[in-house]
This record gives structure tokens, C-alpha cells and sequence, in this order.
């Protein structure tokens, strides 16, 4: 095991980051330093940003897991490697929003009329009518 990453892993274990972060964490520097057949402290900012955008554009990585990798760099290269902010920036990718599929009217009354339960029926009808939430509607009693 190298230093770097005995340093790193001690780093992670002092701020009690979970063990499946800190396996994602060396797991995605590994891949970095792999990608350029360099040791990671060698790979500038540039390259960096030059990898994560092939993992977007070339390997179709979703955003959510390029932010996972933008942590684990930022993690390895302004924590273990002690630089600062000025000197390594990361753009994160930003994640799109998904919108909610909206139910017509009639699709609604439909599932209402389908469903013979009647405790089912009024838990449906109650949640439609108030214009609950899915978290609100799994609080009801």
C-alpha cells in the first residue's frame, strides 16, 4: 500500500467517513491515477476536469456518480494532498431535476374505482384530495 494512501485512509478514518465512502473514495483515485498510468499527486487540475468530462461525455457515467468521483478527488486533493481551494476547483456536474408524473383526472378515478378496499380507497381518495406528498401520505395512521 502506498503512502499516499495509507494517508489518505487515515485522513478519512480521523473524520469518520463510513467505510463504503472510504472504499468509493480510493476506489475513484485509483481509476484516476490508472486512466493517466501516473500516481494521482502527479495529475494536475486540467487532467482532472479532462477526466471527469470523459466519464460524462465517452463512458456516459450519470452525474450523480461523476459527483461522487468530485468528491473523492476534492477529498484526496485539498485533504491528503493539502492544497487549497485556489489551486484545485472541481465544477460539479449538475444533477438534472426530474419532474413528477402527473395523473389526469380520469386516471385517477380510475384508480379510485378499481380499488375494492375500502380502507385502501379512502387512504387514495384522502391522499389525492389533500394533495399529499408521498412522504406525507406514508405518515397518515
Amino acid at each position: 500500500m502506498s503512502a499516499l494512501r495509507k494517508e489518505m485512509e487515515a485522513a478519512m478514518a480521523l473524520r469518520g467517513l463510513a467505510h463504503r465512502t472510504r472504499e468509493t473514495y480510493i476506489e475513484s483515485v485509483a481509476k484516476l491515477a490508472k486512466f493517466y498510468g501516473r500516481r494521482p499527486d502527479q495529475i494536475s487540475e486540467v487532467e482532472v476536469q479532462r477526466y471527469l468530462l470523459h466519464l460524462l461525455e465517452e463512458r456516459k457515467l450519470a452525474h450523480s456518480s461523476c459527483n461522487v468521483m468530485c468528491s473523492a478527488l476534492e477529498f484526496f486533493y485539498r485533504v491528503t494532498l493539502k492544497r487549497r481551494e485556489t489551486e484545485f476547483c472541481l465544477p460539479r456536474p449538475k444533477v438534472p431535476a426530474k419532474l413528477p408524473q402527473i395523473l389526469s383526472r380520469e386516471e385517477v378515478a380510475r384508480l379510485i374505482e378499481k380499488t375494492t378496499n375500502l380502507k385502501h380507497r379512502a387512504f387514495l381518495m384522502t391522499t389525492y384530495g389533500g394533495g399529499l406528498r408521498l412522504l406525507e401520505a406514508c405518515q397518515l395512521k
